[in-house]
């Protein structure tokens, strides 16, 4: 090699060596959103099925809550029949001398592989829209069954 070849080559790599790097060159960045994207197709169903499950949980307590309301005006044998809006929907009179009442929740979905419980009651979901059906006798016992929908609507046996 010439003196003068290696003169360029020294002064090249001495410019090099003072430059300044700045800013990310395209493969950091796309690591960088790769790594979100993953993180994101984990992190997001898991978030979107627990918010699910807590609103399944919040329509069938209060099922509860009404049911347990009707079975106290049963035990007292309240003489006047008290009727209020059912959180299913629709009215329901409780209290008095009556026969035992149906309450049934708002309708959720109850997401494949999750448990819910309703009571003593518990089911695994199957993706499927669900109602928590309450029975309250007319001794004030409060009874739990869950109720698939098909097509929006409870099945004709409900």
């Amino acid at each position: 090699m010439t003196t003068f070849a290696k003169t360029m080559l020294l002064k090249r790599l001495s410019s090099r060596q003072g430059t300044i790097k700045n800013g990310f060159n395209l493969i950091e960045l796309m690591i960088v959103v790769t790594i979100i994207g993953m993180l994101s197709a984990v992190g997001i169903p898991q978030y979107q099925g627990v918010k699910e499950k807590a609103d399944s949980r919040i329509k069938i307590s209060e099922a509860i809550g009404f049911a347990r309301e009707c079975a106290t005006f049963q035990i007292d044998a309240d003489p006047i029949a008290t009727t209020v809006q059912n959180p299913g929907g629709t009215e329901v009179s409780c209290g008095g001398t009556l026969a035992q009442q149906t309450i049934l929740s708002k309708t959720f979905t109850a997401i494949s592989g999750q448990t819910y419980s309703c009571l003593t009651k518990t089911i695994t979901g199957t993706n499927t829209d669900t109602k928590a059906e309450l029975t309250v006798s007319r001794s004030g016992v409060l009874s739990c069954e869950f109720q698939l929908m098909i097509g929006g609507v409870l099945p004709p046996d409900a």
